[in-house]
This record gives structure tokens, sequence and C-alpha cells, in this order.
């Protein structure tokens, strides 16, 4: 019986350690909400995500410059039929992958929030196990005597 007790004591001491270290690596700041990173990189991407095709030329001092500048201008116009659906083309892609990678967050943050809800309940069970595990190393101590 002396056996069986010490064996039970180990038990309860060994389950407890265990208690005490899944709670030490429990990381409250992330049950269940997006971590800041991942919200900046999502409005980044939000941001980034549109390409101009046509952007603004100013007119820099001196004539040699108009002159590269003008030129500049009429090369972007004579070539916008062919640039203008190349790049409706890559903010379509953009846009798509931008709502892909918003779904996959908002999959991962559900997934996150079951988690740490399914962890919330093991510990509540592991709790009451290690109280029965208690009440019955009492019980044999309590019979012992």
């Amino acid at each position: 019986m002396d056996q069986l007790t010490d064996n039970i004591a180990n038990a309860a001491q060994t389950l407890q350690e265990i208690i005490q270290t899944a709670r030490h690596r429990h990381d409250e700041s992330c049950q269940g909400m997006a971590s800041a990173a991942q919200v900046e990189a999502l409005r980044l991407m939000q941001h980034k995500a549109w390409v101009e095709a046509q952007g603004y030329i100013t007119w820099p001092p001196g004539v040699g410059r108009k002159l590269v500048t003008l030129w500049h201008k009429l090369i972007r116009r004579a070539l916008a039929w062919y640039i203008n659906p190349i790049v409706r083309q890559q903010n379509e892609f953009n846009l798509a992958a931008f709502q892909a990678t918003q779904t996959l967050s908002d999959e991962l943050l559900e997934l996150r929030q079951r988690y740490w809800q399914e962890r919330a309940a093991q510990m509540a069970r592991i709790d009451a196990l290690a109280a029965q595990l208690d009440a019955l190393q009492h019980q044999l101590e309590k019979d012992d005597r």
C-alpha cells in the first residue's frame, strides 16, 4: 500500500508540473486576436494592391530636360494601348491575391480562437482530474492511517 501511495504522489507531482509548464507557455496575447504584424501586413498589401499605369510627370527646369520630359509623355501616350491592359490585369490579380490573403487570415483567426477555446476546456479537465487525484491521494493517506 505504501508503494501505491508513493506512485500516486509521484503522478500528482508530475501532473502538477505538466499543468504549470502548460500554463507558463500559454500566451495570453494570441488568444483569438490577429497579431499587430498580421494586421499591418494586410493593410500594407491592400495599400499596395493598386498600380497606376500613368504616373504624373512633372516639368523640370531647363529646356533640355523639358524636351526629354515631352518625349517621355509622347512615348507613354503612344504605348498606352499596350500598357493599360497589362496594368488592368495586374490590378485584378493584386485584388484577387489580397482577397485570398484576407480570407486565409480570417480562417487563421477562427482556427486560433477554436484552439484557445479547446485549450481552455482541456485545462479545465486537467484541473478537475488533478482535484480528483488529490482527493484520492488524501483518501489513501487517510486509509493508511
